[in-house]
């Protein structure tokens, strides 16, 4: 970070405090996480599900010649999903408003249909979507941020300093529009509307002691060619986190990040960088909410210090779209409330699904109750040490790996063997594409190169 901050003594690590679990009855919050849904709005149901184009049940493909190549009325697990489904969901989420407070909303709102894309239709899918969350939601606030498919092409997010017809201004400006119903009702707007308008991200307090900051992950991204000019800290977003993190630091606050790639996944410069932040500000950041891989999972931060002791989580909430053979899915967290003493820390989440087989049979939506991570998988709390012991569990505990296994992919798991589960306990404790520390336990036979082979299959967008 530089010799400047080296001589800065706020930037020396505090001693971490034990978070306390708060006392029973104490008062909590809830939030809503949803991301990736992905809304194709020329899914047609009948039409063949399999074209042998990238994204499939729409035009100008034909009607399907046999019952299981065909579109269903309600989505199809090769193709992005219909208006009328996530109608459905808005409508399902809308009856259990009074169940959360606000919104995390972490971006990739159009379809798959890269080959075909115009900014003004990027901006159509936006600004539909956003209309709709405000019809079925007008009372709460939504906290959002960009996907890597919000761009044309996908992926292309130029930094701040390419300006003009090749800049980002169309999307930023009109971000900054929708979210203004949002993000306007907290304090600081101005600053909020210019990092979006600027960067893509922004910080805001949400309460008393919280602070939301949403991070423009495609600075990050290793498909975004943008950042073969800079790939450390494109547009200063990172200097400018650590900014953040400090004044929250100082003001006794806590912070939730959002974003839509998860870290695991970021270019090499930019995710080192972004793993020291985590660490140093360990006692900070109580969450890590992130979509992208359209699957029900999570990664545990380590210090490199001291690669025993987990230090952070980063959450990955289940995709709405079924692109690539999932269910649907969608999240509720649950933290210590706002009340003096309180933690922040999150205390459960609970997951819901819909069956799109059985959506298609019935030809009724119904959305369900999934799981409680605390219930599910036994933990005593959601701190990062439990979830380290979880990963250890895994290791001997079959059953409960296919749990896991079975949550990741919404009930709608392919088999997984040895390699694939060695892979898949690695990657849960591996949150830098490029980590010094090799995975133990693998099979015989088996190597790092096999495991990220498996990890780089693993990951959808």
């Amino acid at each position: 970070m530089g010799t400047e901050m080296e001589r800065d003594h706020s930037w020396r690590k505090p001693p971490v405090v034990p978070v306390n679990p708060p006392k029973p009855g104490s008062p909590t919050n809830r939030i809503l996480f949803l991301t990736d849904m992905h809304w194709d709005p020329y899914y047609t149901p009948g039409l063949t599900n399999d074209c042998g184009e990238p994204l499939c049940c729409r035009p100008p493909n034909p009607k399907a010649t046999n019952e299981s190549t065909a579109a269903g009325n309600w989505g199809d697990y090769q193709c992005d999903v219909p208006y009328r489904t996530l109608e459905s969901l808005m409508q399902f989420i809308a009856g259990m408003s009074d169940e959360f407070d606000w919104v995390y909303w972490t971006g990739d709102l159009p379809a798959h249909y890269v080959w075909n894309q115009t900014r003004e239709n990027q901006l159509y899918i936006m600004d539909t979507l956003c209309d709709m969350m405000k019809q079925y939601l007008p009372d709460k606030i939504v906290f959002p941020s960009l996907g890597n498919h919000e761009g044309v092409p996908v992926n292309a997010f130029p930094p701040p300093f390419v300006t003009g017809e090749n800049g980002d201004s169309w999307l930023l400006t009109d971000a900054s529009r929708q979210w203004y119903s949002w993000l306007s009702q907290l304090p600081d707007w101005d600053t909020t509307h210019n990092t979006i308008t600027y960067g893509g991200f922004y910080n805001v307090r949400v309460r008393e002691g919280l602070r939301v900051i949403s991070l423009q992950t495609n600075f990050a991204n290793s498909g975004n060619y943008w950042l073969l000019i800079n790939s450390t800290d494109p547009a200063g977003q990172l200097k400018w986190l650590v900014e953040q993190l400090l004044q929250a630091e100082r003001d006794v606050d806590k912070v939730h990040i959002i974003g839509h790639i998860f870290p695991s996944s970021y270019m090499k410069e930019f995710g080192w960088n972004y793993h020291k932040i985590v660490t140093r500000f360990e006692s900070t950041i109580t969450g890590q909410f992130f979509g992208h891989t359209h699957q029900d999972s999570w990664q545990v931060f380590f210090d490199d210090s001291n690669r025993t002791r987990a230090t952070n989580v980063a959450y990955m909430g289940p995709a709405v779209t079924t692109y690539q053979g999932l269910n649907l899915g969608f999240r509720i967290y649950t933290m210590d409330g706002n009340y003096n003493g309180t933690s922040n820390a999150l205390l459960d989440h609970e997951s819901y699904w819909l069956n799109l087989t059985e959506a298609n049979l019935k030809d009724k939506a119904e959305w369900k109750f999934e799981y409680s991570a605390k219930e599910a998988y036994g933990l005593g709390s959601l701190q990062p040490q439990e979830w380290a012991r979880l990963i250890d569990r895994f290791k001997t505990d079959d059953a409960l790996f296919q749990k896991f296994w079975d949550y990741k992919y919404k009930m709608h798991a392919g088999p997984c063997d040895a390699g694939c589960r060695a892979s898949a306990i690695c990657g849960l404790q591996r949150t830098r594409t490029d980590s010094p520390f090799p995975c133990t336990d693998l099979p015989l036979g088996m190597t790092m190169d096999d495991v990220l082979r498996h990890l780089a299959k693993d990951i959808m967008c």
